[in-house]
């Protein structure tokens, strides 16, 4: 019988080639997040049923409110749906800060495959929803590539889905395009997007691979 240990290496690969395959254009590769665990897991993994599982590619392309258009509402009465749809994301620990404050954000800790724990800051301005708001790893930090460079340092960056560090040098994770953007997109596909973006950087580590190679398409609309 596999170790433990055994059991979540041999998950972690299968996940890597998922990762791989949707590289290669193959459009659906059977990855899930598991409602249970909050982990990313292939369609071979175990036996469960269908409905323990949440397509990672719905996840981050449609979100909750897939299909749907949100209604009209003030900003208060959509960061209450913000914070209620959140709540059903598995395998994250959020949290509102400065609520009513135009530095209003959500704090949002992340555990991948591999085990590695993050913390992403996604900063709620008041233009927010007709304006994407900005997203930030800041934990840990640094952040290095590959080779160990800082990626603070190195700025825009089409390869690594990156956009400008802010000032405390805490990476900016590029997840849409301006000109994709749309009112109706919710902050749970923010973080999923998040969550995908952590999981092919804990590839790049191991690989060299840019981030570009396992999320092509990630940056320009919702795929």
């Amino acid at each position: 019988m596999k170790s433990q240990d055994q059991t979540g290496a041999a998950e972690t690969k299968q996940v890597e080639h998922a990762l791989e395959s949707i590289a290669q254009g193959q459009r659906d590769v059977g990855l899930y997040f598991d409602t249970a665990t909050g982990e990313l897991r292939t369609s071979r993994d175990d036996c469960r049923a269908d409905a323990d599982r949440l397509p990672a590619t719905r996840m981050a392309r449609e979100g909750f409110f897939a299909g749907g258009r949100l209604p009209a509402m003030s900003r208060l009465e959509r960061l209450d749906v913000e914070k209620a749809t959140l709540s059903k994301m598995p395998g994250i620990r959020f949290q509102f800060q400065s609520w009513n404050e135009e530095r209003c954000g959500v704090v949002c800790e992340v555990r991948t495959n591999a085990g590695n724990c993050y913390t992403l800051w996604i900063r709620v301005g008041r233009a927010f929803p007709n304006k994407p708001p900005k997203m930030y790893v800041l934990d840990p930090k640094p952040l290095r590539d590959y080779r160990g460079k800082e990626l603070s340092s190195i700025g825009e960056s089409n390869s690594m889905h990156l956009r400008q560090a802010d000032r405390h040098g805490h990476p900016r994770i590029c997840h849409y395009h301006d000109s994709f953007w749309t009112p109706n997109v919710t902050l749970y596909k923010v973080v999923g997007k998040g969550r995908l973006w952590l999981e092919a950087y804990d590839l790049h580590r191991k690989t060299g691979k840019g981030i570009d190679h396992y999320l092509r398409h990630m940056g320009r609309s919702g795929g």
